[in-house]
């Protein structure tokens, strides 16, 4: 797995987030070294994400 370090030394790794519908997103996560099993993503990824599931469901 390869990944990066943010300017405030954050690690960022690209995952995809995948609904049930199949819908795929590659998103940059941030490594939670807390171990509060949660997966840190941006916002703007999540509203991306969440827009094209719905677009996707207006098609139907």
């Amino acid at each position: 797995m390869k990944g990066f370090f943010s300017d405030e030394d954050a690690l960022f790794f690209e995952v995809e987030v995948i609904s049930d519908e199949g819908l795929e997103l590659a998103v940059d996560a941030m490594l939670d070294t807390g171990f509060s099993y949660w997966l840190a993503l941006d916002n703007q990824d999540i509203d991306t994400f969440c827009s094209k599931i719905n677009n996707d469901i207006d098609k139907k």
